[in-house]
């Protein structure tokens, strides 16, 4: 993700990305949410794959998606949509 859209949405996880299922999409759209317009923005959330301890695979079975109500942009409010393991 462009350090500058981090800036701007107040994000400083490393392991937060743009979604990949709307990488080549506008991950970022205007939706009515609760009879207000709000921006959507869907991001992912992924930890590394290897166990710091023994340095082996670990497995991650699916992801939950979790919506969370961030601060207003533009007079509208912000949605992100994070997809996490």
């Amino acid at each position: 993700m462009d350090n500058n859209i981090k800036l701007l949405l107040g994000i400083t996880d490393p392991n937060l990305t743009i979604d990949p299922k709307y990488q080549y999409t506008s991950y970022i759209e205007e939706k009515i949410i609760k009879n207000s317009k709000a921006l959507l923005c869907h991001l992912y959330l992924s930890y590394p794959m290897y166990c710091p301890n023994c340095k082996t695979l670990m497995l991650h079975n699916g992801t939950k998606v979790v919506n969370n109500v961030h601060l207003s942009s533009a007079g509208k409010k912000l949605v992100l949509s994070i997809r996490k393991q």
